[in-house]
């Protein structure tokens, strides 16, 4: 199956590799998703809408930066994505990155779930924690005078 990008022009994508959110991705229509892993990005991914070209959001799996990042996903959620273990998620965070690459940010409060079996997922807001909407992700990596 072919799909339209406007970062990366056409792709081709495997129909099973497309992730669903049921209820949609909070501010946007798109329900269908492909995660692009591309080795110069690494470790951060995209998630590209798969009906909209120019919709995709720079993504990363929050232990790359954070180790002890330990959001609690309610229940609801996981019920709401047919999970029924832990090991069935991945849990990634939306990253917004500047001209400035000093002021990267990672959205800790609002998680995008996926369960990889079933492709299902879920950006949860979170009502637990005391987790920021714009963590500053340079920081976290290079340290306040660190160089990239």
């Amino acid at each position: 199956m072919q799909i339209q990008s406007t970062r990366f022009g056409t792709l081709e994508i495997e129909p099973d590799r497309i992730i669903t959110f049921p209820e949609g991705v909070p501010g946007f229509e798109d329900k269908r998703f492909i995660l692009l892993t591309l080795e110069d990005t690494a470790p951060f991914c995209w998630l590209q809408s798969v009906d909209s070209p120019e919709v995709a959001f720079v993504v990363s799996e929050p232990s790359v930066f954070l180790p002890d990042y330990k959001p609690e996903i309610p229940d609801s959620v996981y019920q709401e994505l047919e999970c029924t273990a832990d090991d069935e998620i991945l849990i990634l965070v939306v990253l917004v990155i500047p001209e400035d690459i000093k002021k990267m940010t990672a959205n800790l409060a609002a998680p995008i779930v996926i369960n990889v079996e079933k492709r299902l997922a879920k950006q949860e807001i979170l009502s637990t924690g005391d987790y920021p909407l714009r963590y500053n992700l340079y920081e976290s990596l290079y340290g306040k005078g660190g160089n990239a």
